[in-house]
C-alpha cells in the first residue's frame, strides 16, 4: 500500500515559497554533480594503483584460502546472486555496515590488500562456488564504482563472508572469534612506483575528504529546504495515518 503523504501538505503555503524552493532543489542536484566529479577522479585513482599493485601482488595465499572454505554440502538447486552496497560516502563521512551484515556469521575470512588493490576475479570466482553449491550470495560492491567488481562476498545461507580489508574497511570490526586473516604477499617494489604509490594514495583521500565536503554543504541546502515542506505539512493528519496503518497491522488475518 502506497500512502500520499503530500496531500496533506499545504500547497498555498508552498507556492508562496517555489522560488526558492525551485532554486534550493536546483542548487542541491549541482551540489551532488560536483561532489561526484570528485568521486570519480578518486575512482581513477585507485583503478591506477590497482595496476602497479598488480605487478607485485601474489594471490596464490587467496587462492589457498578458497579451497579450503568450509562450504556446506551441496543442494540441488543453483544459489541466487544478489548486488548490494554495504558502506556509504556521506556529508557525515564514510559509513560502513559491514560488520551488521555478516552478524551471526560463523565463518568470516578477512583478506588484507593495499588501498586500491581491487580482487577483480577471485571474489566472483568465490560466488560461483558458493551458488553453485545451491547457496544464496550477497555480492558488496564499492559505492564508488558499483559497476566494478564485488569487494565483499557474504552468504548467511552457507554461514560464510569473504571481506577485503584496507585502510578504509578495517578487520577490527569483527569478532577474533570468527575470523581467519589472510594477507597477500606483495614482492619489493622500485622506488619510482613507490613513489607513484604514495602521490596516488594522498590525492585519493584528498578527492574522497573534499566529495564529503561538497555533500555535506548539499545537506545543509537540503536541510533548508526540508524546512518549507515542514512547515507546510498537517502533522496531526500524519498522527491519524498512523494510528490507520498500526490498526491494520494488527488486525487479525482470518
Amino acid at each position: 500500500e502506497i500512502i500520499d503523504l503530500g496531500k496533506h501538505l499545504d500547497e498555498n503555503l508552498l507556492i508562496k515559497s517555489k522560488d526558492k524552493i525551485v532554486s534550493l532543489g536546483r542548487e542541491i542536484s549541482e551540489t551532488f554533480e560536483y561532489a561526484y566529479v570528485f568521486l570519480k577522479c578518486a575512482d581513477i585513482i585507485y583503478s591506477h594503483l590497482n595496476d602497479i599493485y598488480r605487478k607485485y601482488v601474489s594471490e596464490d595465499r587467496i587462492y589457498e584460502m578458497i579451497m579450503a572454505m568450509k562450504i556446506p554440502d551441496k543442494r540441488t538447486r543453483t544459489g541466487k546472486r544478489m548486488r548490494r552496497f554495504g558502506s556509504a560516502i556521506t556529508s557525515a563521512g564514510i559509513k560502513s555496515e559491514l560488520g551488521s551484515l555478516s552478524e551471526g556469521i560463523s565463518n568470516i575470512y578477512l583478506i588484507e590488500v593495499p588501498t586500491g588493490y581491487r580482487m577483480k576475479n577471485i571474489l566472483d570466482h568465490v560466488s560461483q562456488i558458493i551458488t553453485g553449491q545451491g547457496y544464496d550470495v550477497e555480492e558488496i560492491y564499492c559505492p564508488m564504482n558499483p559497476y566494478g567488481t564485488a569487494e565483499h562476498i557474504i552468504s548467511h545461507d552457507a554461514d560464510i563472508a569473504v571481506f577485503t580489508c584496507n585502510e578504509y574497511h578495517l578487520k577490527d570490526i569483527f569478532d577474533d572469534n570468527s575470523k581467519v586473516v589472510i594477507k597477500v604477499e606483495s614482492a619489493p617494489i622500485n622506488d619510482i612506483d613507490k613513489t607513484k604509490i604514495e602521490e596516488l594514495k594522498e590525492s585519493g583521500k584528498k578527492n574522497i575528504d573534499k566529495a564529503i565536503e561538497i555533500l555535506s554543504n548539499a545537506k545543509e541546502m537540503h536541510d533548508e529546504l526540508e524546512v518549507y515542506y515542514i512547515d507546510a505539512m498537517d502533522f496531526n493528519a500524519m498522527e491519524d495515518i498512523k494510528k490507520e496503518v498500526i490498526d491494520k497491522i494488527d488486525k487479525p488475518v482470518v
